[in-house]
């Protein structure tokens, strides 16, 4: 009799120790894109990059309370390109600068745009003739 007691409480340990729980989910914000679509001087012509002695493009981001969300850098004859970010309110600057990391151009406001998740959000900029220092 004791063995069978003592059997049935071990059982009931078991099952209350190894018991499958009902898992803790985190949930993560989805994240948007933003594309920057650029152009120099109101064309997309590698030249115009060349003579500006414009290598990248260098783009600046940060939430919508000042807080830095990175800096991103692209060759400046893609004339596009994406950005990953997280649902919120964001701000930007671009600036071309040149293979040392030298300004090239004054910095370009990007409007102030919302990543609301799984969604692209298209900014067309121009780097006019008159923004290259």
């Amino acid at each position: 009799m004791k063995a069978l007691l003592y059997s049935s409480c071990g059982v009931l340990v078991a099952a209350a120790c190894g018991a499958p729980r009902e898992r803790d989910y985190v949930v993560v914000d989805s994240a948007g894109t933003l594309v920057v679509d650029w152009t120099v001087d109101g064309v997309k012509d590698v030249s115009q990059c060349d003579q500006g002695g414009a290598a990248v493009i260098d783009v600046t981001v940060q939430t919508a309370s000042g807080e830095d969300a990175g800096e991103f850098q692209a060759d400046c004859g893609a004339f596009s390109t994406t950005i990953d970010l997280p649902v919120g309110s964001y701000v930007a600057t671009a600036v071309l600068v040149d293979g040392t990391g030298n300004q090239r151009t004054t910095p370009i406001d990007l409007n102030p745009f919302r990543i609301h998740g799984n969604d692209v959000l298209t900014t067309p900029i121009d780097f006019p003739a008159d923004s290259f220092l």
